[in-house]
């Protein structure tokens, strides 16, 4: 946490102007919410989204507390895997919501969802993609953004 959190500061003390972590397409933080790769026993493991997300959640605390409530950050999301393109973390809006309103709560402003095909839908019989139902179930004032 420290070190995300010292990067973090020294990327506002450099000047920019916001700050986006990577937490999709099998990085760090993206390997602890799927229950495939995350088998830990500890804290940092569970069985649902939820409790899986405190790696995840724990870093944006401590981001947010080294850049400040006024400064953006970040965080880039995925429902799939580019070794499996039709896996899906979330299993359903209400699973998405599990995992989003806590990251959203830790500090994240700006959630940047990747979806390799931005025209599907996200869920069974629904016309929102990814970004679309991350809309639906976050605060008004979050910003979506696709990638």
């Amino acid at each position: 946490m420290e070190a995300f959190a010292e990067s973090a500061y020294q990327a506002k003390k450099k000047g920019f102007d916001a700050l986006e972590l990577h937490g999709a397409h099998g990085y760090l933080i993206d390997q602890f919410f799927w229950d495939k790769f995350n088998k830990r026993k500890d804290k940092w493991g569970g069985t649902t989204i939820a409790v899986r997300s405190r790696f995840a959640t724990e870093i944006i605390k401590a981001v947010r507390n080294a850049l400040g409530e006024d400064f953006p950050i970040k965080l880039r999301l995925s429902q799939w895997k580019q070794q499996d393109y039709i896996a899906k973390l979330a299993k359903s809006p209400e699973k998405m919501e599990q995992w989003l309103l806590p990251l959203s709560e830790a500090g994240v402003d700006i959630f940047h969802c990747s979806q390799r095909r931005f025209w599907e839908p996200g869920f069974e019989n629904s016309n929102l993609d990814f970004a679309g139902w991350a809309k639906k179930k976050l605060r008004p004032n979050h910003r979506i953004s696709v990638g």
